[in-house]
């Protein structure tokens, strides 16, 4: 039996057609994870860079002391400017007084919603030679390329926003 040519034209265009939203789907994902894997790279870093500015910040030329608030917000902030949506980045930055553990002394900036808990308290024995120093960043994810969830099984087609905190804790000469 012969199969006539002419009959099969349409096969591979029929193909195409019906593989491009998959191929679509994962070229967003591909994107999207990509983007968020990014920012929690850059969060991560980001806080520790600002806790290593408390305990470098003594022995560089510029500065004498313990660096203040300022311009450990001030370098956290240069390094999280390439993120997207920086509303949603909020920076806590502490110092702790072991010989005045009542509280850390604290200064948060930034409009975001994320949530900071304090370090457990250091119990070493070195007497006020030490201050604790740490930095919170907290940035909400939001994809780059949204899209819709589908409403019969309630599953995202791509990832939801994701709220990423992350804490540096070094302990600062004093």
């Amino acid at each position: 039996m012969e199969i006539r040519q002419e009959k099969r034209t349409g096969q591979a265009l029929i193909e195409f057609v019906l593989l491009i939203p998959l191929f679509m789907l994962v070229i967003a994902n591909v994107v999207n994870f990509g983007g968020m894997f990014y920012a929690a790279i850059t969060v991560a870093n980001a806080a520790r860079h600002g806790s290593q500015h408390f305990i470098y910040g003594s022995a560089t030329v510029k500065n004498s002391g313990t660096p203040d608030a300022d311009s450990v917000w001030l370098l956290v902030q240069n390094d999280t400017a390439t993120l997207p949506n920086l509303a949603s980045r909020v920076i806590r930055v502490c110092l702790e007084n072991r010989n005045d553990v009542s509280s850390p002394s604290c200064q948060t900036r930034g409009s975001g919603s994320a949530t900071f808990t304090n370090p457990p308290l250091d119990t070493r024995a070195e007497g006020g030679a030490f201050l604790n120093g740490w930095v919170d960043v907290g940035y909400t994810y939001t994809p780059y390329i949204p899209l819709f969830t589908v409403p019969i099984v309630n599953v995202a087609l791509t990832p939801p926003p994701q709220m990423m905190v992350r804490q540096s804790l070094m302990r600062v000469l004093n």
